[in-house]
Parts: structure tokens; C-alpha cells; sequence
């Protein structure tokens, strides 16, 4: 599970009994009010299967930012 989050960058909300879902559902309330979608076009148009990787940076100090990794080019 943790290999998926980071190669999505996604977020793992860990649950070990009910009465933790109750908090988790509220982070992910939090998280749903607060997200923000960009994307890009690459200057590298080939579709030739390989990594590329991408960096996600925000000047803001307080900011955080959960992004995949980057991206097979198929």
C-alpha cells in the first residue's frame, strides 16, 4: 500500500478499529476542501516508454504538496 501512495501521490489513512473512522473520514473531508489539480504539457513528446519524473514546488511556506513521482511515456 505505501508503494502505491508514493508512486500516486496519494495519501494512506490508517484505520486499525471503527471508532477511528470517524477521524479519518474528517481528514479526508479536510483534504477534499483544500486540493488543488494542475497539469502540464511535456516539451518531450515521445512516446517512447520511458520515466519521466516531475517535481512539484510552492513558494508558500506552509504549504504541502502530495504529487506523484512522474509518469511512464506511453
Amino acid at each position: 500500500m505505501r508503494e502505491l501512495v508514493e508512486r500516486t501521490g496519494g495519501r494512506d489513512y490508517p484505520v486499525r478499529t471503527l471508532t477511528d473512522l470517524a477521524g479519518v473520514y474528517k481528514q479526508i473531508a479536510d483534504d477534499l476542501r483544500s486540493q488543488y489539480s494542475i497539469s502540464y504539457y511535456p516539451t518531450n513528446r515521445n512516446h517512447d516508454g520511458r520515466w519521466r519524473a516531475i517535481r512539484v514546488e510552492v513558494r508558500a511556506p506552509a504549504a504541502t504538496v502530495r504529487a506523484r513521482s512522474g509518469y511512464w511515456a506511453k
